[in-house]
């Protein structure tokens, strides 16, 4: 038995969608970097534990209909490595709606996992705000240790001066939300 429960909370493109992700995406803001760090990240962990923790992912992929074709993501498993199991969490893709339909699909799947016995860890890679949302009601559910790691800080990364009012307004209100939520991290890594 594994000492830990490890789950992480990110966002990774599998290899094999790679292709189908590009022809699907009408903007060139694909996170490709990103997606392959945290799975050196998750190698790393495996090689270092011996066995798998859990991805709970989500498909890093723009709005429906302006920046992605599919008005919907599909909810699919598949493994990282040799033992990371990985639920792609399925969500309605429209403009908006997304963040409120990726917490509500996380949230159920994040109340499973701390429902099972064991000492549990979960680490949040990136500060996006239905993550720490999630991480929050984790932390309420099962006094898990919460991990953040910070790749960049949205306040200075999301905003873009082009986009109109509502979008910026928008993305105001997710850093509001990260800031009220980082409190249920024990610990950090900033990259």
């Amino acid at each position: 038995m594994e000492p830990y429960d490890i789950a992480v909370l990110g966002c990774v493109y599998p290899e094999n969608m790679e292709d189908e992700i590009i022809k699907k995406s009408r903007s060139s803001t694909l996170q490709f970097s990103a997606s392959a760090h945290l799975r050196l990240l998750l190698a790393g962990m495996e090689q270092a534990l011996g066995y798998g923790v859990k991805l709970f992912n989500i498909l890093p992929v723009g709005s429906y209909p302006k920046r992605y074709t599919d008005p919907y993501v599909h909810e699919f498993e598949f493994l990282l490595g040799k033992k990371n199991r990985c639920l792609n969490i399925g969500y309605f893709n429209l403009t908006v709606f997304k963040q409120y339909a990726k917490t509500k699909k996380l949230k159920e799947h994040i109340k499973k996992w701390a429902k099972q016995q064991g000492k549990k860890i979960l680490i949040v890679y990136s500060l996006e705000p239905e993550f720490l949302t999630v991480a929050m009601k984790a932390k309420k559910l099962c006094g898990c240790h919460v991990c953040q790691i910070v790749p960049d800080l949205p306040a200075y990364t999301d905003i873009d001066k082009s986009e109109k009012i509502l979008y910026r307004l928008a993305t105001w209100c997710r850093v509001a939300v990260m800031r009220k939520n980082i409190k249920a991290a024990d610990s950090f890594v900033f990259l």
